[in-house]
C-alpha cells in the first residue's frame, strides 16, 4: 500500500513539476523585462519624463514682448503677469508672438500649449 501511495504521488509530482517551472521562468522573465523597461545600462531610471527640446526664444524691448517657440507646439494660451497687470491671449506657436507692455522690473509668463507642454518665463 505505502509503495502504491509512493509511485502515485511520484508520477503526479514529474507530471506537474514541467508546469511549476514553466510559470517560474515566464515569472522570471517578465521579471526581467520590466527591469530592463525601467532601468537603462548605467542603472538610471528611464521613468523620469523626458527632457524637453523646446527653445523659447524671449525679448523685451522698449515695453514690446516677443517671443517664439522653436519647436510648433500648436495653439497656445499664454499668461503675462506684471506688477500692475495680467494678460491672457492665445496665439499659434507656428509664428512669433508680441505685445505690448508697459515698462515692468518684473514679468512672468506662462505658456500652456496643445500638447500639454506647461513653460515658465520670469523676466
Amino acid at each position: 500500500m505505502k509503495t502504491k501511495l509512493f509511485i502515485f504521488f511520484s508520477i503526479i509530482i514529474l507530471l506537474i513539476s514541467p508546469l511549476i517551472a514553466q510559470g517560474q521562468q515566464s515569472y522570471t522573465e517578465s521579471a526581467e523585462d520590466k527591469s530592463s523597461n525601467t532601468v537603462n545600462e548605467q542603472g538610471q531610471s528611464t521613468n523620469r519624463p523626458k527632457q524637453s527640446t523646446q527653445q523659447i526664444y524671449v525679448t523685451f524691448e522698449n515695453g514690446i514682448l516677443a517671443l517664439r517657440l522653436y519647436a510648433d507646439e500648436g495653439m497656445c494660451d499664454i499668461l503675462i503677469k506684471t506688477e500692475n497687470d495680467v494678460m491672457t491671449y492665445v496665439f499659434d506657436s507656428k509664428n512669433p508672438f508680441e505685445t505690448y507692455l508697459e515698462d515692468s522690473t518684473e514679468i512672468q509668463i506662462e505658456i500652456r500649449t496643445a500638447r500639454n507642454n506647461i513653460y515658465n518665463i520670469n523676466l
